[in-house]
């Protein structure tokens, strides 16, 4: 009688042992991925700050200048189909991204995204709202490649009002910039393309100068609808403007308020 007793005793026993070690095997798999999305989030955030700070002091995104589209960018990772899957939820256009270049940023407390691989990279999309983790991160049966979302600043409030709260404005509904040419040349069309309604109008600044755009869908010819009709001293003030800030930067306007804003680097336009 008492071998039975204790022969369900030890059965007992090692049965809630087994539970509890599977509870607890449950509980250490679901801390780790709550620690890893953490991390994640922590990762990206301070990303995503930096890159508003460095838009900020210089009125330029830091990225480099050549376009990705999707399958550039997908090919990259092993997990193609979820990274495309995250692109796509968020509605962003397949044929614009830019590399975000980490360097300029001094950024030493985030442990990705530092060029060791392939894809360990962090990609914008080309209406600078969402950043990408390409590699991606594994969180349980998933992978992550995008949290947060990037606001621009109004680059007039920004340079007036450098140590006073910033006008942030979004870029949605986006204005998107594309370039006729990366190769440096001494001249450029930038295709502008938007939707406005009748409230809303364009404007473009570029070297110190701002000019209208009429349609929703345009093309500036640079530097010619800039330089034409310039005094030779007002042309030298544009040259040396220019010189040291190669970025044109399309602003959407409503009731006199900037809804949105688009920059692009011109680093490649030479002007004499």
């Amino acid at each position: 009688m008492k071998k039975g007793v204790s022969l369900i005793i030890l059965i007992v026993t090692v049965a809630v042992l087994t539970i509890l070690t599977v509870i607890t095997v449950q509980v250490t798999d679901a801390g780790l991925e709550s620690a890893e999305l953490t991390r994640f989030y922590e990762d990206l955030d301070a990303l995503s700050e930096a890159v508003f700070s460095y838009y900020t002091s210089n009125g330029q995104m830091p990225v480099f200048e050549t376009l990705y589209n999707m399958s550039a960018i997908t090919a990259l990772t092993e997990n193609s189909e979820a990274l495309e899957s995250q692109i796509m939820a968020n509605n962003d256009e397949a044929d614009s991204f830019y590399k975000i270049n980490t360097a300029v940023l001094a950024l030493d407390t985030i442990s990705i995204g530092n060029d060791t691989t392939e894809d360990d990279i962090f990609v914008i999309d080309g209406d600078f709202e969402n950043i990408y983790y390409v590699k991606g991160v594994e969180v349980g049966e998933e992978y992550l490649y995008c949290i947060n979302q990037i606001k621009i600043p109004d680059s007039e409030t920004n340079a007036n009002n450098k140590n006073t709260s910033i006008n942030i404005v979004s870029s949605s509904p986006s204005v998107k910039l594309t370039k006729s040419t990366n190769m440096d040349t001494s001249r450029i069309e930038v295709n502008v393309t938007t939707v406005l309604d009748e409230s809303e109008s364009l404007q473009y600044e570029i070297g110190g100068i701002t000019k209208p755009l009429s349609n929703s869908i345009a093309i500036i010819n640079l530097p010619e609808d800039v330089t034409a009709g310039l005094s030779t001293t007002k042309l030298s003030t544009f040259n040396t403007a220019f010189s040291s800030n190669k970025t044109i930067i399309v602003k959407k306007i409503k009731n006199g308020q900037v809804i949105a804003v688009s920059s692009l680097s011109l680093e490649n336009l030479n002007i004499n």
